[in-house]
């Protein structure tokens, strides 16, 4: 198995993952890193959260709507 690097936009996401509040989609993380002043793109937002639930750092489930929520473990 490929060690993936701890890049500065993981650490971003998985602290503002920590910091929130039950479930969160990818797109209500986005927008709370982007309101802080980051530059992350919404496609980091999105592979950075499945890689943390296939490592068992996050949980996710899917809402009614089909749309996927995440967070930490």
């Amino acid at each position: 198995m490929t060690q993936k690097r701890n890049t500065p936009q993981k650490a971003a996401v998985k602290h503002a993952l920590g910091e929130a509040t039950g479930f969160v989609s990818a797109g209500q993380l986005h927008a709370t890193l982007v309101k802080h002043g980051s530059t992350i793109g919404l496609a980091t937002v999105y592979r950075t959260l499945a890689e943390l639930a296939e490592n068992s750092e996050a949980d996710s489930l899917q809402s009614k709507e089909g749309e996927l929520l995440y967070r930490a473990c």
